[in-house]
C-alpha cells in the first residue's frame, strides 16, 4: 500500500472490473466484485476479463478522501445523501453498507460516476 491508501490486488479469473466498482477481497487474496459483503475499496481503472491475475488498483475506503464511484441505474442519488451498497458493486442511495456521502447527484435511470466523500 502506498501512502495514498491505494493497494493492488490480483484480478479474479474471468472478471471484468470498471473504474468505480466496489470490491472486496476473495478467499485467495484476489479482488472480487462486491456482492453485498463489506467492500474494502473502489477500483481506480478498468481491467478486462482476459487479464487474469493482472493487478487491480484499489482506493481503500478506510483511507478516506474522495473517490469516484459507479452508481446503480435504477436509483436516484442526491447531493449530500448517504450512499452505500446492498448486493452489487455499485453505490446506491442508502444501502445496508454505507460507503460515504455523495458530492454529486445521479438521476434515476442513469449509470454515472460520481464523487463520494469516504
Amino acid at each position: 500500500m502506498n501512502h495514498n491508501g491505494v493497494i493492488s490486488l490480483p484480478a479474479a479469473a474471468s472478471t471484468a472490473y470498471a473504474m468505480g466498482d466496489l470490491v472486496a477481497v476473495g478467499g485467495s487474496g484476489e479482488a472480487i466484485l462486491n456482492n453485498g459483503a463489506n467492500p474494502i475499496g473502489i477500483v481506480l481503472h478498468d481491467v478486462d476479463s482476459s487479464e487474469t491475475k493482472a493487478p487491480v488498483d484499489i482506493q481503500l475506503i478506510s483511507a478516506g478522501g474522495i473517490a469516484l464511484c459507479k452508481t446503480l441505474q435504477a436509483n436516484a442519488i442526491t447531493v449530500g445523501g448517504v450512499v452505500g451498497t446492498t448486493n452489487d458493486a455499485v453505490v446506491r442511495s442508502g444501502g445496508s453498507n454505507a460507503v460515504g456521502i455523495a458530492l454529486e447527484a445521479s438521476a434515476n435511470g442513469d449509470i454515472d460516476i460520481i464523487k463520494v466523500i469516504l
